[in-house]
Parts: C-alpha cells; structure tokens; sequence
C-alpha cells in the first residue's frame, strides 16, 4: 500500500471515537462493577436513583460504538471489532432496559461485562485502523502497541497487516 494511501486511510475523528469509546465503555464497566458496593450510600448522600442515566449511557454507547465500528470495518474488513461490539450490546442493553435493570449483583455483572466487550471492540478498531495507516499514525501522537495505548513516538516503517505497526505483537 502505498505512502499516500495510508495517509487517506488515517482518519483523524474515528480514531478519536474509538479512543472516547475505549476510555468511556472501559469506564462504565468499573462504574457497574462497583455500583452495587455504592448504591446503598447513595440515598445517605443524598443522591437519586441512577436508572435514566444508565440508559442514557447505554444509548451513546451504542450509537458511538456502532458509527466507529462500522467505520472502521469498512476500512479493515476484520470482523472481529465488529462481533466483540455484537456480543457487548445485548448485555448493555439487558442491563439497562430488560429484567435486570435493579442494580443488583446480577445487573452489575451483565452490564460490566458487556462494558469491557465494548472496550475491547473499540480497542480493536482502533488497532486495525492504525495498522493500515502505518508510519502516518505515529506521527500522530498515540501509537498502539499489544493492546497498549501509549504516547508519542518516534515513526517506524511496520507492517500493513493488521496486528502491530511497529513490529510487535
């Protein structure tokens, strides 16, 4: 693939998409986890119930996780984005819409695990993408390695297979 190809390819707006959807569905899996530790403090705070918030949550999530993922897709073909996010979604959504919506031991495991699906999905995306960009990511700042977020570094030459850019992983 060629220099200019790539550099079309590295998409600035679904790159921070799936960075805001790593970090926000890695987020709501730790919020879930330790809301039923927390939920009976809550009304000693004084604070209200966190139903229409869950659900407003599940609905950004979904609708972001669906535009970069589909995006994304269309650029990299994998799959595996795509079913990760496919998994995630029904248990986000049976968490904060169906039965188990009573912040419960049993709510907090469904919408924690479809949570850290989500997260790994966006986390894909996001390294799929970069792989197919090359060296033009790196110049970028953030460079994904072994399913790693890190800063800045210095650009190398890796491979436009899909599994690391630096020849890693």
């Amino acid at each position: 693939m060629s220099t200019s190809t790539r550099q079309h390819l590295h998409t600035p707006p679904l790159e921070a998409g799936d960075r805001v959807g790593f970090l926000a569905a890695l987020a709501c899996a730790v919020h879930c986890a330790l809301l039923p530790a927390l939920a009976g403090l809550l009304p000693w705070f004084g604070v209200p119930g966190m139903a229409d918030f869950d659900q407003g949550v599940v609905v950004l999530a979904s609708l972001l996780g669906l535009t970069t993922i589909g995006m994304g897709y269309r650029r990299h073909r994998s799959p595996r984005p795509a079913l990760l996010l496919l998994a995630g979604l029904p248990l986000l959504w049976w968490g904060a819409f169906g039965s188990l919506h009573r912040h419960d031991l049993d709510h907090a495991a469904v919408m924690s695990a479809g949570g850290v699906l989500l997260a790994l999905a966006h986390l894909g995306n996001l390294r799929r993408v970069h792989a197919l960009c090359g060296p033009a990511c790196a110049s970028t700042g953030t460079v994904v390695r072994s399913g790693i977020l890190r800063g800045p570094t210095p650009a190398k030459a890796g491979p436009a297979n899909g599994d690391a850019i630096d020849g890693q992983g």
